[in-house]
């Protein structure tokens, strides 16, 4: 593309024209995949995201600075390379997000209706006090919220702060029990 073409292209990005935003994905998309999947070999990380959530990140974000007029471009070389910064920096941030908060409790947990034996459920029971004592009030509400299927924008509105904050402070209490109760079994002869 020559730089004038170009230019003309940057101006139509900045004024938020969905034929140049269609063009620049259209473009730069598949090779922004491709750099993704050769640097996800993680089957771990596969499992959680893909190329295509990576690249629809970066892409709001590219669209909203560009607006903002933050990015300024000579070429599409440059441009292309800022993309690939980008998304491999999603990337970064993402995977360590993930082996973060590993082992937390998924979104999308459901407890299973207990069809046990009385022994097994009383043991239920006393496994879920010891779990339930080791958190504060705070992470025990949440908790509570959380079995009764509401997200965490809703427990953020009712009970104020920030959803992912929420979110945080709860896997980490999980992280903490969870730790908790294997220092504790590893300590039974």
């Amino acid at each position: 593309m020559e730089t004038p073409d170009f230019d003309k292209f940057l101006a139509a990005l900045r004024a938020g024209d969905e034929q140049a935003a269609a063009e620049l994905v259209r473009r730069y998309e598949p090779y922004l995949r491709q750099v993704i999947r050769m640097r996800l070999t993680d089957p771990c990380m596969r499992r959680v995201f893909d190329s295509l959530d990576i690249c629809q990140s970066i892409f709001g974000e590219f669209f909203a600075r560009m607006a903002d007029g933050r990015f300024q471009f000579q070429d599409p070389d440059r441009l292309r390379a800022l993309l690939v910064t980008m998304a491999l920096n999603k990337l970064i941030d993402r995977t360590r997000r993930e082996r973060n908060h590993a082992g937390a409790i998924a979104e999308d947990w459901r407890p299973l209706v207990s069809t046990s034996a009385p022994d097994e459920q009383a043991l239920s029971r006393d496994l879920a006090q010891a779990i339930r004592d080791q958190l504060t009030a705070r992470e025990s509400r949440l908790l509570d919220q959380r079995l009764e299927g509401r997200t965490w924008p809703e427990i953020a509105a009712e009970d104020g702060g920030q959803p992912d904050a929420l979110r945080i402070m709860y896997a980490r209490a999980v992280a903490r029990v969870r730790r908790q109760f294997q220092r504790e079994l590893s300590d039974v002869p």
